[in-house]
Order: structure tokens, then sequence, then C-alpha cells
């Protein structure tokens, strides 16, 4: 299987970041419905411990911030 040409990849990876920005600069003004669903699909494309997993079963707790903080400095 042929990977992605580096520039594709670059592009792509600039996207999710500009996205990912947006979603931040708005999470204020989205609904309380919409944040916990973005929240917990965040949650699952990003797991890789169980500590992740935790994270996920309770999206106000103090995981948010460690889930989302990265992502404000991006």
């Amino acid at each position: 299987m042929m990977s992605a040409a580096p520039e594709a990849s670059s592009r792509n990876d600039r996207y999710f970041l500009v996205l990912g920005a947006a979603a931040l600069d708005l999470w204020g003004h989205l609904p309380q419905a919409l944040q916990e669903s973005l929240f917990e699909r965040a949650v699952v494309l990003g797991h890789k411990s169980e500590r992740d997993k935790a994270c996920g079963s309770n999206w106000r707790n103090s995981c948010t911030t460690t889930i989302l903080e990265p992502l404000a400095k991006a």
C-alpha cells in the first residue's frame, strides 16, 4: 500500500490542527450536547491508554483539562 505524498500528509495535518483550533475557539458557544458529543468522539479517536478510557466515561472530570490543554497549545 502506498502512503500519501508528504505534501498531502502535511496539508491534512494542518487541516486537522486548524479545525481543532476552530472548535476550541467556539467551544463555549456550542450547545452542551454538542460539546459532549465532540469530546466523547475525541476520546475515542485519541484513545491510547486505560486512563483515556476512564476520561471518556465522565467528560466533565479533571481529564478534560489533561486532554484538551495540549490541543489548545497547538
